[in-house]
């Protein structure tokens, strides 16, 4: 009997990878996507057990939490000690509503010192002499300690499943978003180890751009939002707010255009980005369109965002097969043809989370263009490298070969997206728009900076584009 509800149990728990069930909603995944907070939630601990579920020849162990949501039929019992045996009675009956399960990492995670740390540490169980340890590993950073958090203290017989007892400091708690509880659970310690410190933001911790958005935070070349603490990585980005973005972190850029060419119909005297708008204007990294305005509210596509790094700091091809490293190359409209080619040559390019994937015409969030402002301060000698699998490094080949149209990845919608519920930089008029410069600012050498806009080299500038 034990080995059939053995056999039965790890085919329920590979059959259902989407972690909770019961009242547990799909936003349980929501930890890889979400720019948003996430907060914790006590919850009574003897409602839920954590336990090494036995899979395959029954020598190997997973981990898996149920939870008992009513009390109309017992989900589990308990048996022994060290190890305390359990044997899953949900198995027997429909247990929609009364018993809840998380199976995997969309359904458990890690969670430190308020915050979540589910793309960061992997919990495992593994044998370690004549016991289970529930171990949660840092993968991003494979000399760091492992943090064990729970033990079964002792081995089960072969195909049982055994209680992990968790460690002292560690304890279940819900995750809750806008004070809704969600059905992910998380393996929760109030305290960091000693190798692992804190981002800028609460929601970059596990964020792909961690790296990039704090050190440009540092120099305050990007802020987040006050009342909650957030950079909100993955809202999208306006070209007013793109302007405000890049002109603080190019503030030393001498102009390169008359003031008086930037009187955009749309952009009032008292409009809060007015002088973002005329300082990029005027530096040489964005215009208008032809008939007059800027359209500062509108979303920027990320190929935009690129063009115009390139054309504000003058980036010129050499060679532009380098396109030809991007399964997506059909998408990139020949105007843009040349100052995508630089930015890749310039290792400006930063792609997540497929490094081949431009992605052009997506639209870009605020993580995508804090990657691409540090890519290019990189460039200039203002910020060290950071290592990274995302950014595209091109080795060109002749010819190119432009991709086909069954190798492309269609770019996401982005009349869909939503605006950023608050701007990058203060909306209100009597606010002052203040770019600060950076600690080291970037003069660039004359040689660097050609009178004209456009380089030589094959720069492609359109007629109506919205970036130059």
């Amino acid at each position: 009997m034990a080995t059939l509800l053995s056999s039965r149990m790890a085919r329920w728990v590979a059959g259902f990878g989407m972690a909770c069930l019961g009242a547990v909603s799909i936003a349980s995944v929501a930890i890889a996507t979400s720019s948003r907070v996430f907060g914790q939630k006590e919850v009574d601990q003897n409602r839920l057990i954590v336990l090494a579920a036995p899979y395959g020849s029954g020598s190997s162990y997973q981990l898996l939490i149920l939870e008992q949501i009513s009390n109309e039929r017992p989900c589990w019992s308990e048996s022994g000690a060290n190890p305390v045996i359990v044997d899953p009675l949900l198995l027997q009956f429909d247990f929609t509503g009364i018993c809840g399960r998380s199976t995997d990492s969309n359904g458990y995670s890690v969670r430190m010192a308020g915050r979540d740390f589910g793309l960061v540490y992997d919990l495992d169980v593994v044998r370690r002499e004549d016991d289970l340890v529930l171990i949660a590993t840092n993968i991003t950073n494979r000399k760091a300690a492992v943090l064990e958090v729970g033990r079964t203290n002792g081995l089960p017989p072969g195909g049982q499943f055994a209680k992990i007892n968790l460690n002292p400091g560690w304890r279940l708690t819900k995750r809750i978003q806008d004070n809704k509880e969600l059905g992910h659970i998380y393996l929760t310690s109030d305290t960091l180890p000693s190798d692992i410190t804190l981002s800028a933001f609460v929601d970059t911790q596990s964020h792909w751009a961690r790296a990039y958005i704090d050190a440009l935070a540092e120099r305050g070349i990007v802020s987040g939002f006050s009342e909650d603490k957030t950079f909100r990585p993955d809202d999208p980005v306006t070209r007013v707010q793109f302007a405000a973005m890049v002109n603080k972190a190019f503030s030393s850029l001498p102009p390169r255009r008359e003031r008086g060419g930037a009187a955009f119909k749309d952009v009032t005297p008292n409009f809060w980005g007015r002088e973002a708008i005329q300082t990029a204007y005027e530096v040489g990294f964005m215009s208008g369109y032809p008939d007059g305005t800027f359209k500062p509210d509108q979303n920027i596509p990320r190929l935009e965002v690129l063009v115009a790094l390139a054309n504000g700091l003058n980036y010129s091809a050499t060679d532009i097969n380098v396109l030809s490293y991007f399964q997506d190359t059909a998408q990139i409209p020949d105007w843009a043809s040349g100052a995508i080619a630089a930015a890749t040559e310039k290792k400006i390019v930063v792609n997540y989370p497929r490094v081949q994937q431009l992605n052009p015409n997506r639209t870009a969030t605020r993580a995508d263009v804090a990657a691409f402002i540090y890519q290019a301060l990189v460039n200039v000698g203002q910020f060290p490298v950071i290592p990274s699998p995302y950014v595209a490094v091109a080795i060109p080949t002749s010819p190119m070969e432009p991709a086909t149209p069954a190798s492309l990845t269609p770019p996401v919608d982005i009349e869909t997206l939503t605006a950023p519920q608050s701007p990058i930089v203060p909306m209100s008029p009597e606010t002052p728009l203040n770019i600060p410069s950076p600690q080291s600012p970037y003069v660039p050498a004359p040689a660097e900076v050609p009178a004209t806009p456009t380089s030589p080299g094959g720069v492609v500038v359109p007629t109506t584009p919205l970036t130059p």
